[in-house]
């Protein structure tokens, strides 16, 4: 190609055309930075335009290569560590993150369909979780198990509900992931026992189980049996067993989502995590295994909320400090070095109303996900907030992946966010304050005694406490719950599996089973099973418990064999943290509303009475509609009115709970003493739109309350529900 030119017209002459950067003068920040405040007209640069996060990280509206100057990761390349830009030389496209959709369904039978359904529609690996009663170590004929079997997930007592869970299904093609509570040595040990019962090789397979006793302490303030060091006997055991036989399977999983869903903060929620890995390494370790073969038996399951951005960077920082971290435990395996990442998109961001937008917010954490460079992904269905997840809502969480992958080409390039000034400045100063907390954790005497000392307890709930006031004052929005709510929306309808017959046919089957099984030899059994948790030497419990499980034994036999090993001493209670989903204070209100509307044959209804100057009557109806229909009030904006005798009649005849007067400050005083006096006693609940400088003389008048944009909304629809007596 030809260099440019340029001819002149007078002589002909032709001479070589500049650079086209030539051109134009380079700008300056300080230039920008002038130009920018001129468009601010005097209001603060700081104030309006730097974000600071809730990790306390300020946030530039603009970035340049000058805020990565002191970065240390930045010359790193895939596959190498600090692994910041992924674990593998072409990470994320060779191969692509594992689409990995847990399974919630009652039944062994459903949850079998349903995963021969999702394999042959795109999903690539396979998750199950639990109900709530297995995961506790529960059989479902226990009387502590009445509320919780059949919820939350499969029921499943012994080896005969997972031959049906995976009837069919080829073990050795796809990792298998059971999310499994508390119960994640007898559902390995049945696991194993199946696979072998078909004759697979243990080495070929893949997947984990979720042996996280910490989430456990961190979720109920407690342990299954009470005892913690045998649930970390049990986590030796599974890893003992799993290196020497199948060293694809990793028995631990560490969870952020207790942390996550409890309200912490990216720095808190990635340094918590982080110690609790170092917790498992330093525990497995002092058991007598290899540091190796400790950091080989784990993954890490981390929660992605809706900051895009952020959440990038929070994973990307997560790889770089379990880098760290297994440096300074002494790692030397690379395997073990590099952070198997799991995410799944966050619980705490999502509603029960409004759902459909769960999908939308579901879609951007998994998009944050997939550039972040994770190994695989769920997505949870988006009305799993709800209730069971139906066929349809599997379908698109499953496809979300596959528009992601597929037609969004996220699995072509390796970290897409690689190079960016703010994702790499993020990254940097999320990894920095992480480790610093970090650091914290471990002067505390590291993750389970800031637990039992409450220390970690107090710092998330103050972090959640402020974000909870946050949401409350619609500072941090709730799409279709705190700002733009639908209050006559209509509820999905669920179907739910019919409890009475559904917990009489498992308990029918428990019945059988334990009819059937050789009674005396698994009794045997599961006595040994106790001895050998009471003797110190490591490496043979888990032998046994496989044996037991081929015999039949279920999980609730299990469990309470190894509980019984339990010193009486060897207990341990900490303050759990109550897990929040941001929406659930205004899913209160919703559902008060919907009590009552459903008691009185029609919903509370809210009156828009505009009047004065178009402009500002507008703004203020406009604003009391959103901020009245976040508790799930009818909204009735009537005609404007500009004599307050006349509104009167409009209100009677309307007969609303709330009349809202919207116009401007000026107009409220005379109007609004004129309606009061006119409306008697006998009068509906009256607030102001604003906050007018005749608020005094207004409420000594009678004005019930004004809202604006400094009202706390959850406060103020609260009280209203209370004056209603809305209960």
């Amino acid at each position: 190609m030809s260099e440019p030119t340029i001819r002149d017209e007078k002589d002909g002459t032709v001479t070589l055309a500049p650079p086209l950067a030539a051109a134009f003068p380079v700008p300056t920040m300080e230039a920008w930075r002038a130009a920018v405040e001129k468009d601010l007209a005097g209001a603060p640069f700081d104030k309006k335009l730097i974000w600071q996060t809730p990790e306390g990280i300020a946030v530039n509206p603009v970035y340049t290569r000058k805020d990565l100057e002191g970065v240390a990761h930045l010359d790193s390349t895939p596959g190498q560590a600090p692994y910041v830009r992924g674990t593998e030389p072409l990470a994320g496209v060779l191969p692509k993150w594992q689409i990995r959709q847990d399974c919630l369904l009652a039944s062994p039978e459903e949850v079998n369909g349903a995963i021969r359904d999702g394999l042959a529609r795109g999903q690539t690996a396979i998750g199950i979780r639990l109900d709530n009663a297995s995961r506790r170590g529960l059989d479902g004929d226990d009387p502590r198990a009445a509320e919780k079997a059949g919820v939350g997930g499969m029921t499943v007592s012994s080896i005969n509900g997972v031959r049906i869970a995976l009837q069919d299904i080829d073990m050795t093609l796809h990792p298998i992931s059971w999310r499994t509570g508390s119960a994640a040595l007898p559902v390995l040990a049945m696991h194993m026992a199946l696979a072998l019962e078909r004759g697979y090789n243990p080495q070929l397979l893949t997947g984990s189980v979720e042996c996280d006793p910490v989430r456990e302490l961190v979720r109920t303030g407690h342990v299954r049996g009470g005892s913690l060091n045998l649930r970390f006997r049990e986590m030796v055991e599974m890893v003992e067993w799993c290196a020497r036989h199948a060293s694809g399977m990793r028995p631990v999983v560490v969870n952020s989502n207790p942390w996550h869903n409890g309200g912490a903060s990216a720095v808190q929620e990635l340094a918590a995590t982080i110690a609790t890995g170092v917790e498992y390494i330093r525990r497995m370790v002092a058991a007598g295994l290899s540091v190796d073969a400790a950091a080989l038996s784990m993954i890490f399951s981390f929660s992605v909320s809706e900051n895009v951005f952020m959440e990038v960077a929070k994973l990307r920082a997560a790889r770089l400090l379990w880098a760290q971290a297994t440096e300074a435990l002494g790692v030397k395996a690379e395997g073990g070095r590099k952070m198997f990442l799991h995410a799944r998109t966050s619980t705490n961001t999502k509603s029960r109303f409004d759902p459909y937008n769960n999908m939308i917010r579901s879609a951007v954490e998994a998009f944050a996900a997939g550039v972040a460079g994770v190994d695989s992904l769920y997505i949870a269905p988006f009305d799993e907030v709800i209730g069971r997840p139906d066929d349809f809502s599997m379908r698109i969480a499953r496809n979300q992946h596959l528009l992601l992958q597929e037609e969004s080409h996220l699995s072509r390039i390796v970290d897409a966010a690689g190079g960016s000034y703010l994702i790499e400045s993020l990254t940097d100063s999320l990894g920095r304050a992480a480790w610093e907390e970090f650091q914290k954790i471990e002067a505390d005497g590291g993750i389970i005694e800031s637990l039992r000392k409450g220390t970690i307890q107090a710092a998330i709930a103050k972090k959640a406490d402020e974000r909870r006031k946050a949401v409350a004052s619609r500072r941090t929005p709730v799409v279709g719950v705190s700002n733009y709510a639908n209050p006559m929306e209509k509820a999905l309808v669920k179907s739910h599996t019919p409890r009475a017959s559904f917990l009489a046919e498992r308990r029918v089957r428990l019945v059988r089973l334990k009819s059937l099984r050789r009674g005396h030899e698994l009794r045997a059994k599961l006595a040994e099973l106790t001895e050998t948790f009471k003797d110190r030497h490591t490496g043979r419990a888990f032998d046994i418990a496989l044996v037991a499980a081929e015999l039949g034994a279920t999980i609730g036999e299990i469990c309470a064999a190894i509980d019984a090993a339990a010193a009486p001493n060897d207990m341990i209670q900490v303050t759990p943290l109550p897990s929040m989903r941001l929406s659930e204070p205004f899913e209160i209100l919703r559902d008060r509303t919907a009590r009552w509307t459903e008691k009185n044959g029609r919903r509370p209804k809210v009156m828009l009475l505009p009047f004065g100057p178009l402009a500002m009557r507008r703004a203020r109806a406009d604003f009391s509609m959103s901020f009245f229909s976040a508790a799930g009030l009818q909204m009735e904006e009537v005609e404007p009115i500009a004599e307050a005798a006349k509104a009167v009649a409009r209100v009677r005849e309307v007969a609303p709970e709330v009349v809202v007067l919207c116009s401007d400050d000026d107009s409220y005083e005379a109007y609004g003493k004129e309606l009061l006096a006119q409306l008697g006693a006998s009068r509906p609940v009256v607030y102001v739109a604003g906050n007018p400088p005749s608020a005094d003389a207004l409420k000594a008048a009678g004005v019930d309350g004004f809202i604006h944009i400094r009202s706390v909304l959850l406060d103020e629809l609260t009280g209203l529900l209370d004056r209603l007596a809305i209960s």
